[in-house]
């Protein structure tokens, strides 16, 4: 029977499709799939330089979310305003084979087509609101429709043509 040869972690974790990092206690990058390293734009040579407080920095409490070791998600942006990213960064304890914790697994989605039809909604609703000759549950100022709204125009009753009722 031929022997199983055992890959190296690095080299499965390079590979995997969904933006992944493991991050130390410190808060220092070990180790990152090749999908998060170009995420965020760093070099696939230097990333062990780079430390998450640093990479995420404009997330708030982060250090204190980090310390309490419980799994935790956010949402941020990246990029300027004309090329942003809306993205959310799931973080999770990362044990070692006696169960400590020695860090954290970051697990980052591109979430942009849900929060640019989340802020489409929000400018169609504003509109809504700001236009006096729409009615107001259509507006969202009311809870619900008019009594006896159904959503369609009620159909004209049919006439029979005179053409039919000679042929019957």
């Amino acid at each position: 029977m031929k022997a199983v040869e055992r890959i190296e972690q690095h080299y499965l974790l390079r590979q995997l499709p969904q933006a992944t990092a493991l991050v130390g206690l410190d808060g220092s990058l070990v180790d990152a799939s090749d999908s998060w390293l170009a995420l965020f734009g760093l070099p696939p040579k230097n990333y062990m330089e780079a430390n998450i407080f640093k990479v995420l920095e404009h997330v708030g409490d982060l250090k204190e979310k980090l310390s309490n070791h419980n799994t935790f998600s956010f949402r941020h942006d990246l990029g300027q305003a004309n090329n942003r990213l809306w993205l959310e960064s799931t973080l999770t304890p990362w044990y070692d084979e006696k169960e400590n914790i020695i860090g954290s697994i970051v697990q980052t989605h591109d979430i942009s087509r849900e929060v640019e039809k989340e802020l489409e909604i929000e400018r169609i609703n504003a509109i809504l609101k700001q236009n006096p000759k729409w009615p107001k549950w259509v507006a969202g100022n009311m809870t619900s429709k008019p009594k006896g709204y159904t959503g369609v125009t009620k159909p004209k009753k049919y006439t029979k043509s005179p053409c039919l009722t000679n042929l019957m």
